[in-house]
């Protein structure tokens, strides 16, 4: 993970740092009114904690390694499922067949489930080559492809020229918690794609779905 990496160096002999501490402007973080004090440089992880009103705190240690302590606040539950359950609305709903590539797990999940609550056929990859499998499998019956950006062993870019070479009608919506500004947007508009930032959220990703099918009959 990038955040080990980037801080590889902390001061020694002992360094804690907050590497977000959040300042409330009282506005409420949903509004993302919050500034962030970064001593290392962990965004766009930052980013995606503070929105949530959480932060990071690193401790490090020569010898024993370094600890990092995610804190994120509770959810009432009451008020989660109430969440999960916000009613979609008929103009984000299909039908279509969508390729879901995701190697976290969790967010698979909750993004499968997503896509299955607005009617859309879902079929999920861990990673870039468990995707091609799948592919191949289904004969690349797919409208869709929905892929995150950083995987192991293929990126989701890469994935999605492989797949739009074979299908050039396909769509695809690439998510990553990076800003996109890496990428070569040219080559974006040539396979059809999309990118959005993490964290998305339900409304969002289901626009841009609907966006991208649009482009087909366009």
């Amino acid at each position: 993970m990038p955040i080990f990496k980037r801080a590889a160096n902390i001061a020694s002999p002992v360094a804690r740092s907050d590497c977000s501490e959040p300042q409330d402007s009282s506005r409420g973080c949903a509004e993302q009114s919050k500034s962030l004090i970064v001593p290392l440089s962990l965004s766009p992880w930052l980013v995606a904690w503070s929105q949530h009103c959480g932060w990071i705190h690193a401790e490090s240690e020569p010898g024993l390694g370094t600890t990092f302590s995610i804190n994120l606040p509770l959810i009432d539950d009451e008020q989660g499922e109430s969440k999960e359950g916000t009613e979609i609305s008929s103009a984000l709903k299909g039908t279509e067949k969508i390729l879901l590539v995701e190697d976290e797990e969790a967010v698979r999940r909750v993004t499968e489930r997503v896509l299955t609550r607005a009617g859309h056929e879902v079929v999920t990859a861990k990673d870039g080559p468990s995707a091609l499998v799948k592919w191949e499998a289904s004969g690349g019956d797919f409208r869709v492809m929905v892929s995150d950006v950083l995987m192991p062993g293929m990126t989701g870019l890469e994935l999605a020229q492989q797949l739009v070479a074979k299908k050039p009608e396909l769509r695809v919506v690439l998510i990553s918690g990076y800003s996109g500004d890496e990428f070569d947007h040219k080559e974006l508009d040539r396979i059809g794609a999309v990118f959005v930032n993490k964290p998305v959220t339900q409304e969002a990703l289901l626009t841009q779905i609907r966006e991208v099918i649009g482009r087909v009959s366009a």
